[in-house]
């Protein structure tokens, strides 16, 4: 009978291993890729709400002193606050406003 001394091959712990670090490694590419597509996602949203509010301004700022967009729609002369002229989340009054295409993004002005 003949005796091999000389095995070669992978042991089945090394193959574990081996099939243990590249899940791993598939693993953190997966979440790198998630990160990605929320960055990307986060930076598109922020590009346009910018875009649509550069937009907006432009063409308040593109209107006649006169024009009926820009005439004050309230007597009281508060500037779109609440009575107490303290909460700026209160702009149900302002004078005008528009929403963007994609209906995430309000803008309102006062004159």
């Amino acid at each position: 009978m003949k005796h091999l001394t000389n095995q070669n091959g992978f042991t089945l712990i090394e193959s574990v291993v081996a099939i243990a670090i590249l899940t791993i490694g598939i693993l953190t590419l997966y979440t790198m890729q998630v990160s990605a597509i929320n960055g990307n996602a986060t930076a598109s949203r922020l590009t346009t709400a910018s875009t649509w509010a550069s937009d907006r301004v432009e063409r308040l700022m593109a209107l006649d002193y006169d024009d009926t967009a820009l005439t004050d729609q309230q007597t009281t002369g508060n500037p779109g606050y609440d009575s107490a002229g303290l909460n700026e989340k209160t702009v149900a009054t302002a004078d005008g406003n528009a929403t963007s295409p994609d209906g995430q993004y309000t803008i309102f002005w006062n004159v």
